[in-house]
């Protein structure tokens, strides 16, 4: 995750992680890297909220056809 968080955002573009939906060899590792290293690269949030802030999109605009 934290590889492809740092390429996205050299990219340009907007990264979320949602840290409870992600893992690592061990749970130091794991808080090094989202209390740490992800916090100039990505937005770090929980699965939750992630799915909450999806829920209100809706379908805007799934069914056009640009």
């Amino acid at each position: 995750i934290e590889h492809t968080a740092r390429t996205g955002a050299d990219k340009g573009y907007v990264m979320v992680i949602p840290e409870d939906g992600c893992s690592t060899m061990n749970a130091d590792w794991h808080r090094a890297s989202i209390d740490y290293a992800m916090q100039n690269v990505a937005l770090v949030t929980k699965t939750d909220r992630v799915i909450a802030a999806l829920s209100q999109t809706g379908t805007r605009g799934a069914d056009r056809n640009d």
